[in-house]
C-alpha cells in the first residue's frame, strides 16, 4: 500500500512539473487525472458476468476494477445504487448492497455484496466514479429459471448513413405507449451494435413478455429508422432470433413556424415600358396614335411606319425614330426625369414581395394525420433605396384553417389555400413612403406624367404644341394641327393607364391569393421534431390590376414551438 501511495505521489509531481513548465502561472494542485479527449477513466465489472441470474436470497459479490489510460488507480470513490429497471417499470424487491461507497485498492479494484430480494424482479447496479462512464449491471431475481431473447435487426432500408444499431426491452407496455424517442431512453435492458444488420443478444431475462424496440442511428446518434413489437414470454424458451426491419422515421411537422415567402411577381407592363431606352416617349405615343381620330389615320400610319418593332421585353428599339425623339423631350423637363427615376423604384416595389406568416401544425407527431392553419403577418416591400413592412392582421381573409398538411418523407406538403393580400394598396403606400417622399415629390405619378408633357418645349412651342411641332418636323404634310386634340386626349389615356396600374382590386375580389409550397423538413439536432423549413417552393396564383399571375417564390421557416 505504501508502495503505491509512493509512485501515485511520484506521478503527480512529474505532472505539476510539466504543467508549470507550460503554464507557469498556474499552481499545480493535487487532483484527480484530467481527461484530455473526454472520459479517460474506465470502471468495469471484472466478476461475475453481466447480466446476473440470481434466486431469491441469493449473494454475489461485484469486484469493479477501476483505471486511467490503462493503469490502476488507487484511492478513487465508487458510488453504488440500485435501480429499477426501465423507468422504474422494474422491481428491486428487497434487494440490498453491503455499501453505497466504495474506494479501490492499489490494484483499482473494490468490491460489493449483492443480496437478492424474496420475490421476483429485474433491476440494475449502477457505478459511478470520477472521470468514467458509469457502469450498469443488469440483475434478474427469480425462483424459476431464465431465459434468452435474440433480437436480429435489419436497417438495409437506411444505409448507408446507419452506423449504429440498438435495442431496448420494455416490460408491463406496449407499442402504442412508446412513441418515437430521439434517444434510447427506459429501457429495462438495451444493447448496441455497431453496423447496420445484425443479431442483438439478451441473456438471463425473467421469462415473461417484453416490448422490443429496434433503432437505426446515425454516427451523430441521430435517429434514422425504429421498429417496435410485442413479445410472449414464450419467445424466451429455445426460440430462434426474432427479426425486427427497421423502417425509416422523419422529422415531425408539429409545432409553430415562422413563415418567409418570397414571391417574383410580374411588373404592370406601363412601368416595365417606361422603363425602356424611350421608355415614356413609347408610352405617351402609344397614347397618341390611339386617340388620332379615323379621318386622320394615314396621318397615324405615317408616324407609326417611324416606330421600329417590339423587341421580346416590349420596348422599341433605339432606332424608333419619333419614339426617341419625343422620349428625349419629355426626360428633359424636371417633371419627366422625376418620373424616370420613380419608375424604376415603381418596377422593383411592384416586382418582388416578403409576405411573413406563421403555420400552426397539429396532429400525431409520429404518424399524422396533420392539421394546420395558416396566418398571414407583415409585407415587405422595397426599392434600391430601402424597404418598408406592413401588418397584414386587417386584410379580409388573414388565415385558412383546417388545412390538410401533408408529409413525404422529409417533404412538407402546404396545400393550396386562399387568403388576402391587397397588393396594390401596399404599392401605393410603399411608392409614397420609398419613390415620393425621399425626393420631395409632392403629386402623384400620373400627375407627373402630365406635368412633363404639359411642361415640354420645342422651340418657342411648349405642351401639345411642341409635341405636335417635333413630330411633325418628321413627316409629310399634313400633319399640323391634327395631333393638339389627340394629344390632349392621349394625356388623359395615359395618366389613367398609370392610375389603373395601381388601382384597387375589385371590392368582390376577397381572397386574391392562392398558394400552397413544400418545402424540406430539416431536423440538423434529431430531435425528431422539424427546426427548420428548406428549399420551399411557391405555387398558386395572384390576383393583379392586369389581372390573375401564376405565383412564383421560395419559401423558408424556422420553428418557434417552446
Amino acid at each position: 500500500m505504501a508502495a503505491g501511495r509512493r509512485r501515485a505521489m511520484q506521478t503527480l509531481a512529474a505532472g505539476c512539473l510539466g504543467l508549470l513548465l507550460l503554464l507557469t502561472s498556474l499552481r499545480c494542485q493535487p487532483s484527480e487525472p484530467q481527461p484530455e479527449d473526454g472520459p479517460q477513466g474506465q470502471l468495469s465489472l471484472l466478476s461475475p458476468k453481466s447480466p446476473l441470474g440470481l434466486s431469491y436470497g441469493e449473494q454475489a459479490l461485484l469486484l469493479l476494477h477501476y483505471q486511467v489510460r490503462g493503469e490502476p488507480q488507487a484511492g478513487v470513490t465508487v458510488r453504488l445504487a440500485i435501480l429499477a429497471g426501465g423507468s422504474g417499470s422494474g422491481q428491486v424487491s428487497g434487494a440490498t448492497l453491503s455499501s453505497p461507497i466504495l474506494v479501490t485498492n492499489d490494484h483499482g479494484d473494490a468490491s460489493v455484496l449483492l443480496t437478492a430480494g424474496s420475490a421476483e424482479a429485474a433491476f440494475s447496479v449502477v457505478a459511478s466514479s470520477p472521470q468514467a462512464q458509469d457502469l450498469t449491471v443488469d440483475v434478474a431475481v427469480s425462483r424459476y429459471a431464465f431465459g434468452d431473447l435474440g433480437i436480429e435487426l435489419d436497417a438495409t432500408a437506411v444505409a448507408p448513413q446507419a452506423t449504429t444499431l440498438r435495442a431496448g426491452l420494455f416490460p408491463d407496455v406496449g407499442c402504442a405507449q412508446l412513441p418515437l424517442q430521439p434517444k434510447l431512453m427506459g429501457a429495462l435492458r438495451s444493447q448496441r451494435l455497431d453496423d447496420r444488420r445484425g443479431l442483438l443478444a439478451f441473456t438471463t431475462l425473467l421469462v415473461r413478455g417484453y416490448t422490443a424496440v429496434g433503432r437505426a442511428e446515425d454516427r451523430n446518434g441521430h435517429l434514422l429508422a425504429y421498429a417496435c413489437l410485442e413479445l410472449p414470454s414464450s419467445l424466451l424458451r429455445a426460440s430462434p432470433p426474432v427479426p425486427l426491419t427497421l423502417k425509416p422515421v422523419f422529422p415531425s411537422p408539429v409545432g409553430t413556424f415562422q413563415l418567409t415567402s418570397k414571391l417574383r411577381l410580374p411588373t404592370e407592363k406601363v412601368w416595365t415600358e417606361l422603363l425602356c431606352p424611350a421608355g415614356q416617349g413609347q408610352v405617351f405615343l402609344d397614347a397618341l396614335l390611339g386617340a388620332i381620330p379615323v379621318a386622320d389615320q394615314d396621318l397615324a400610319k405615317r408616324l407609326a411606319a417611324l416606330r421600329g418593332a417590339l423587341d421580346p421585353t416590349g420596348c422599341r428599339p433605339t432606332g424608333s425614330i419619333v419614339d426617341n425623339l419625343l422620349h428625349t423631350l419629355l426626360t428633359t423637363t424636371s417633371a419627366g426625369t422625376a418620373l424616370k427615376e420613380t419608375a424604376a423604384d415603381v418596377a422593383t416595389i411592384q416586382s418582388s414581395a416578403q409576405v411573413d406568416s406563421v403555420l400552426q401544425v397539429k396532429g400525431d407527431a409520429d404518424q399524422g394525420p396533420y392539421v394546420g392553419a395558416h396566418s398571414l403577418t407583415a409585407l415587405t416591400l422595397k426599392t434600391a433605396r430601402g424597404s418598408a413592412t406592413y401588418l397584414l392582421h386587417n386584410v379580409r381573409v388573414q388565415q385558412a384553417r383546417e388545412l390538410v398538411i401533408g408529409r413525404q418523407r422529409t417533404e412538407l406538403q402546404l396545400p393550396a389555400h386562399e387568403l388576402t393580400l391587397q397588393l396594390p394598396r401596399f404599392w401605393r403606400r410603399a411608392i409614397g413612403e420609398l419613390a415620393l417622399q425621399p425626393r420631395t415629390i409632392t403629386v402623384t405619378l400620373p400627375q407627373l406624367l402630365q406635368a412633363s408633357v404639359v411642361t415640354a418645349k420645342s422651340g418657342m412651342a411648349t405642351g401639345c404644341e411642341a409635341i405636335e411641332q417635333l413630330l411633325c418636323s418628321r413627316v409629310a404634310a399634313p400633319c399640323k394641327g391634327a395631333l393638339l386634340a389627340p394629344c390632349q386626349q392621349a394625356i388623359s389615356a395615359a395618366m389613367g393607364r398609370l392610375e389603373q396600374s395601381l388601382a384597387d382590386l375589385p371590392s368582390g375580389s376577397g381572397a386574391d391569393l392562392s398558394m400552397g409550397a413544400t418545402a424540406t423538413l430539416f431536423d440538423p439536432d434529431g430531435s425528431l421534431h422539424a427546426a427548420e423549413l428548406l428549399d420551399g417552393k411557391l405555387s398558386g396564383s395572384v390576383l393583379l390590376p392586369e389581372g390573375r399571375a401564376a405565383l412564383v417564390g421560395t419559401l423558408s421557416g424556422l420553428s418557434v414551438t417552446p
